[in-house]
């Protein structure tokens, strides 16, 4: 596996797929702070410009592009060829609103297409593209188990979302708070080992219902002392059912509610059984507010 050692130590190698607005500054931000990174992108233009010292990002000024490509600290490639050399991959490929204001994850899926057949074992995966929620699990994870290794016990997969705001001098890379979560308690873990190395603000860890038993307590306390006759919930709730209705037909989310929670979806014209299932996709947004808020009590 990846030492914690390695990545405490900074020897870890890091490559950043997708140099746009999010992936060229964070490349910089960590080979500012002692990694040697590795930037992948396809666009020969951007490639061009970064090896003359050249940022077209305006929150990265050119004498920083310049310093560390003279030092060898970032290098930039258009070959995915070079996966297997590294011990990190941060995945922030595009993923632009489709006409139904959905995000068009192809860039993503042919991001992951593209390392599949280049990865190894030990390796550590993070995908910082913005994503609808549970899309690691559906989308990300059965992409990266085509292969002759196997997720979650070869590699780790793990989420956190971007949080770049361009132009914000005030809030930066370094000190806004970041999420983290993975397929597994390790991959989770060594996402938060690296982010730690990264931030001043805290990594914070939020952990999944595959190992985290009051994650369901908490589905049911959302749904009984929140109202369901809001048209905010409402409309999250039919947002949920209609993707899933579409995408996963029937397939068994294993939520199981209490049947207060159960009684209540019911009564807001949902079916206890079918109906409930969604929430669990539709609420990981607010859990994750949930457990920052519980974070930042203690």
């Amino acid at each position: 596996m990846i030492p914690e050692e390695k990545l405490r130590s900074k020897t870890s190698k890091i490559c950043v797929v997708g140099l746009g607005y999010v992936g060229l500054p964070l490349a910089i931000h960590i080979a500012q702070k002692g990694f040697r990174v590795t930037g992948l992108d396809s666009d020969a233009e951007k490639l061009t410009m970064l090896r003359a010292g050249m940022s077209y990002i305006e929150d990265v000024p050119n004498h920083l592009v310049s310093s560390l490509i003279d030092t060898g600290e970032l290098q930039v490639t258009d070959s995915y060829g070079i996966i297997s050399e590294m011990d990190v991959l941060i995945i922030c490929v595009p993923s632009p609103i489709d006409h139904q204001k959905s995000p068009d994850l192809s860039y993503v899926t042919s991001c992951c297409k593209s390392l599949l057949p280049n990865l190894r074992e030990s390796q550590l995966i993070i995908l910082e593209s913005t994503v609808y929620p549970g899309a690691t699990e559906e989308i990300i994870l059965p992409l990266l188990s085509e292969g002759t290794l196997v997720p979650e016990e070869h590699f780790w997969i793990a989420y956190s979302p971007e949080r770049i705001d361009p132009g914000n001098k005030q809030y930066t890379i370094e000190n806004v708070p970041k999420l983290v979560s993975g397929i597994s308690k390790m991959g989770s873990h060594l996402a938060k080992t690296f982010y730690d190395q990264l931030l001043k603000a805290e990594v914070i860890e939020v952990v999944t219902q595959h190992f985290r038993p009051e994650f369901t307590n908490r589905i049911d306390d959302l749904v009984v002392f929140h109202p369901l006759e809001s048209e905010h919930i409402r409309k999250i709730v039919d947002i949920q059912l209609q993707y899933l209705h579409q995408r996963l037909g029937e397939q068994d989310l294993e939520l199981v509610l209490s049947d207060e929670a159960g009684d209540r979806l019911a009564e807001a014209g949902y079916d206890p059984v079918y109906g409930a299932r969604p929430l669990k996709r539709a609420i990981q947004q607010q859990l994750c507010l949930l457990y920052t808020s519980d974070a930042a009590d203690e």
